[in-house]
């Protein structure tokens, strides 16, 4: 018997990065992508800075370790993206590129302040991002226009941190997309959405609380405005707080999947109504659009004295041109 069996390879040319650690201030251009084995370490007293456009292929476990400062500076055409490193389907017609836990995550440690990261994708990790146990009178970071999806755990982790969040999309996680113990918080026009499908979901998609492990730290700001909250399961926010130290926080025209509450910290609240996502995996391999169909309750909801602070949305359109805004990170 003769066979002919048709053999076919796609190869990138890339910097391959084994256990490397940047031990002075670097620049890094998308002059080629970048892999990386084992883990990308940024030394205490270094400034990595990362142009737009940049790709970090993630192989499999494989971590981003700051300890000093991370200024990753994409643009909405040109954004920087950390994901893994497959790129066949994981079966039938499901790319990896869907495929969360493939690689460990982002983490900011605890003597790492004075972050910026600006259109940046983080997608396919164990744990999205992970901001550790900090001093909350230092500002630890400002995200803008940052997407975090497909994580096997978290999205987003901070432990008594000072965080703002701009045009922010975390989605679809094992537990909470966003997980915030004691700390100073700001999420300006953000959607959480959370259908998980990868295994059962049993947790909230958003967690506030004081403590952490066996410690209390105070949640002396957190603030979450014009944003979605929304997911598959009947509540998407866990509210835990030790009475004995604060726990201050408001929700201000926000669309959220919760059973309703009737007090000071929720104001404008849109409570449970279905925000019509563009596409919930219509197609069944696990891709998504949480961009808002023409008839979604949150268009025209936003409080657009905060919305002049945020005047693009995620994808860059004007949240100007209308006489109220949308909720959310996009505007229709």
């Amino acid at each position: 018997n003769t066979q002919y069996v048709q053999l076919e390879a796609v190869g990138q040319d890339v910097y391959i990065w084994k256990n490397k650690v940047i031990k002075e201030d670097t620049t890094l251009t998308d002059k080629k992508p970048f892999l990386i084995y084992d883990s990308l370490v940024v030394n205490k007293g270094v400034t990595l800075n990362i142009k737009e456009g940049v790709t970090f292929f993630m192989k499999n476990a494989a971590a981003v370790k700051i300890n000093g400062i991370l200024k990753a500076k994409g643009t909405i055409a040109a954004p920087i993206i950390f994901r893994g490193s497959r790129f066949d389907n994981i079966e039938a017609n499901i790319p990896y590129d869907n495929v969360p836990g493939q690689w460990d995550g982002i983490t900011f440690h605890s003597d790492s302040y004075n972050n910026s990261l600006k259109n940046v994708v983080v997608k396919n990790t164990t744990r999205g991002i992970t901001f550790s146990e900090s001093d909350a009178s230092n500002k630890k970071a400002i995200l803008k226009n940052i997407i975090v999806q497909n994580s096997s755990e978290y999205g987003l982790q901070a432990v008594n941190c000072n965080i703002d969040v701009e045009n922010g999309l975390f989605a679809n996680s094992g537990k909470y997309v966003v997980s915030l113990s004691g700390g100073e918080y700001s999420f300006l026009h953000c959607t959480l959405a959370n259908y998980y499908r990868w295994s059962a979901r049993q947790t909230e998609s958003l967690l506030l609380n004081n403590t952490y492990g066996n410690k209390l730290y105070p949640l002396s700001k957190c603030d979450f405005t014009n944003s979605i909250i929304f997911g598959s399961v009947s509540n998407e926010i866990l509210l835990k707080e030790m009475s004995s130290i604060p726990f201050i926080y408001t929700f201000r025209n926000c669309l959220i999947k919760a059973t309703q509450v009737s007090d000071s910290h929720f104001v404008n609240t849109l409570w449970s109504l279905y925000p019509q996502f563009k596409d919930l995996n219509s197609g069944g391999i696990y891709s998504y659009n949480f961009e808002l169909q023409s008839s979604s309750p949150a268009i025209g909801k936003a409080d657009k004295a905060y919305s002049s602070l945020v005047p693009l949305d995620l994808k860059g359109k004007s949240r100007l041109g209308d006489s109220v805004p949308d909720i959310g990170c996009y505007e229709n």
